[in-house]
């Protein structure tokens, strides 16, 4: 019989997140077809550590999901894998008619 600890049960959950941010991040990075040490560069850290993010082997830290998602224009939920929908705020503002207002305008 297995005998299966709290912390055995909560790494195993991390490590599915953290692969799944890190499928995430690759995918995007290949998108625009960047190598780990220009991405690297452009959010001011080392290539080391993107190698590790998009292997699971670390965890993102939020200043760096941050850059992934502004650069990428993708949601947070989207790189953390709670939703299959990359879309942005940018997105959605591109959808708000600028010629139409969305409230009335008091002067």
């Amino acid at each position: 019989m297995m005998v299966v600890s709290r912390y055995n049960i909560l790494t195993r959950i991390g490590g599915d997140m953290m692969k799944i941010i890190g499928d995430r991040l690759k995918a995007l990075r290949a998108s625009v077809q960047f190598s780990q040490t220009k991405i690297a560069k452009m959010f001011g850290t080392a290539q080391s550590s993107i190698f590790k993010y998009e292997s699971g082997v670390s965890t993102v830290p939020a200043e760096i999901m941050l850059k992934y998602a502004d650069y990428f224009d993708v949601s947070m939920d989207f790189l953390y894998g709670r939703t299959d929908d990359p879309h942005g705020m940018y997105y959605a503002l591109s959808l708000i008619h600028i010629s139409e207002p969305t409230r009335p305008i008091s002067i």
